[in-house]
Order: structure tokens, then sequence, then C-alpha cells
């Protein structure tokens, strides 16, 4: 990587192969030339979850998540307060509430043009005995219905814009911003991506079970 690009990476949904099936690369050009422009980049504190925003060189806004239903005024008064009067990508990672919850109601304050996930919910339509194998800490009756309901709550949303399916290799179209998918829907990119090489300390790392869940 030259001395002028900053790299970021954004977890989304797990796999067993890469710990994450759905992951960002975002590397982002910048001028040596103080006065060029510049990306930006927002974290939000929502609390759980996740909200992050990245404003483009050229002006376009990329939101990383959108956290849990009640958050929605919260990421509309932060865009009102820095100015950002439209989404033209929302990436959502993997397809649970404390990443995907705000999305309706976030949708009927604010425009988003393009909408940008794996696709489809492996859990959508599993039965509550289903979740409860899987989730059992937090089980309770009717979570199967529920996630149904935020599912097609967001799909509802998502039918508004642009939905943009990504794949491994996949890119991002947004403007001034390189962003690269390097793994989706349970599967990765088959060769690195330009001047990147094997991180050492991965080798002593475990990977955990298989999780056939959305943020598995």
């Amino acid at each position: 990587m030259s001395p002028s690009q900053k790299c970021i990476t954004i977890p989304l949904r797990a796999s067993a192969a890469a710990a994450f099936s759905l992951a960002l690369l975002a590397l982002v050009n910048v001028a040596r030339a103080s006065a060029a422009p510049q990306a930006t980049f927002y974290v939000v504190d929502i609390g759980h979850g996740n909200v992050a925003f990245v404003v483009a060189p050229s002006g376009e806004t990329m939101l990383l998540d959108c956290g849990p239903p009640q958050m929605a005024d919260r990421i509309y008064d932060f865009m009102r307060q820095t100015g950002i009067e439209k989404i033209d990508y929302l990436v959502v990672s993997h397809f649970e509430a404390d990443h995907m919850g705000a999305v309706a109601a976030l949708a009927k304050k604010v425009r988003i043009v393009n909408y940008v996930d794996h696709g489809e919910s492996v859990t959508y339509n599993k039965s509550d005995e289903w979740w409860k194998g899987r989730r059992s800490p937090w089980w309770r009756e009717g979570i199967g219905a529920e996630d149904n309901r935020r599912m097609d709550a967001y799909k509802a949303a998502r039918a508004t814009g642009r939905h943009i399916p990504v794949k491994p290799g996949d890119k991002v179209p947004i403007q001034g911003l390189d962003v690269v998918v390097v793994a989706a829907a349970g599967k990765n990119i088959t060769k690195p991506l330009a001047g990147n090489r094997p991180n050492p300390a991965c080798s002593q790392v475990e990977l955990r079970a298989e999780d056939d869940a959305e943020d598995g």
C-alpha cells in the first residue's frame, strides 16, 4: 500500500472459513496535497450495534450498518448535524436487528439510493425450535416470526431504492473510494488483494465452529 492510501476493513456476515462471510476492504485514495479533498469517517455511538458513515472526496456517502430500530432518530439527527442529506450507499453486514433494524424507519426520513447486502436472509422462515438450538441464551417464543417481520420491513424499504447484491470481488461503486467485497454469503475471494500478504498472527487463531445463522 502506498503512503497516499488508507485502508479500512469492515466486517460483515460471518463464515467459518474467514470468520466473516461478507466483508469490505475500502482503499481510500488520499492526495498528498494538504488542500486536496479527503474521505471523512464518522462512527455514531448507538450503544449495541454498528453505525459508521464514510463521506467520499466526491461527496457521496456510504453508511455501514444501521443499528437497532430505536436508533433511527439518533442516526437522522446525526445526519442533520453533519449536513448529510442522503445516503448514496447503505451497506448492510447481516440481517439482524442491531445491524439493520433501523433501516425501515430511517428510509422514511431520508433518501437511501442504493442498498448493498449479501442477498437473502439465511434465517427467514426458520422455526422457533431452529432458533432455540442456535440462540438459546436469548431465545423467546415468536422469535422466528419477529425475524421475518424485520426482514419484510427491510425488504420493503430496499424496494424503494436500487438493490445491489454483492459477491466476493465485487466493488461498491461509490465515487472517490475503492471499496472491494472480499467475502460474501460464506464465500471468500480466491486471491489476495494486490500488496497483501498472510498475517503471521492469524496462524495462531482457531476458527470458530460453523454457525448457519446471519451473524455466524
